[in-house]
């Protein structure tokens, strides 16, 4: 027979004490095997045997269903739809990126509104005339080491093409100042 303690603890392997207590001090928690006609309507059954039991000693209870019992399938087939969403497999490893735009944003509002006004960027900066997406930007160099590595690897043009600007110009990372 297993035994189920009421309190779940995580504890050493050195210690058999959870906050002063043994653990051979915890109560088991109720084992209930009902019929096949008392399991006819399971919430009725746990409201009216199991909650009245369990819940005053100890909150647990374990309830072993009839053998010969089958759950009722609770879907009509005929009706149930769920909705797939199209997931490209490069994405699959990728983390949460609204989360992360959205702390970078946060962080980037917080570090313009230390500044003046007048210093303020009052507009999406633009390099070529396209707009540049910051949170983007950010990321790109942030994976290729941070701006020295960048300038260093004399990697600005392959951001510049990531960003799509234009490629007719060949920029380099004193040309990609924010307009």
């Amino acid at each position: 027979m297993v035994r189920i303690p009421c309190i779940i603890a995580r504890m050493s392997a050195s210690s058999d004490v959870f906050f002063g207590l043994g653990i051979s001090s915890l109560p088991e928690a109720p084992t209930f095997r009902p019929i096949l006609e008392e399991w006819q309507d399971p919430l009725k059954y746990i409201n009216d045997v199991v909650r009245p039991k369990a819940e005053p000693r100890c909150g647990i209870a374990k309830i072993i269903p009839p053998e010969n019992w089958r759950p009722p399938f609770a879907i009509d087939r005929s009706t149930f739809k769920f909705k797939t969403r199209l997931q490209s497999v490069h994405q699959l490893q990728q983390k949460d990126t609204g989360t992360a735009a959205k702390a970078f944003w946060e962080s980037f509002n917080a570090f313009q509104a230390s500044f003046a006004a007048k210093s303020r960027l009052s507009r999406t900066p633009t390099v070529c005339g396209r707009d540049v997406d910051l949170h983007k930007l950010y990321v790109l160099v942030h994976n290729l080491g941070g701006y020295n590595s960048v300038t260093n690897a004399k990697s600005w043009r392959s951001i510049a093409e990531t960003l799509e600007v234009s490629k007719r110009q060949r920029l380099s990372h004193d040309q990609l100042a924010l307009t």
